[in-house]
């Protein structure tokens, strides 16, 4: 979990997945539902998803 040094109201959640299909996965899980289900109420703007693609070597 990351908060921008210039606006501390904007959080930033950096994860690594192993591919797409394990994200969406994550995705559909009963737990993750409900929380997604809880953001309108929680965050001031919807949600921003940034996909990137490593460039180190996995461990």
């Amino acid at each position: 979990m990351h908060r921008d040094s210039d606006d501390p109201t904007v959080w930033i959640l950096y994860e690594n997945w192993r591919s797409r299909a394990h994200l969406d996965a994550h995705f559909q899980q009963p737990y993750t539902k409900v929380v997604m289900a809880r953001f309108p109420d929680l965050l001031a703007r919807d949600m921003e998803l940034t996909f990137c693609t490593m460039t180190s070597p996995r461990p």
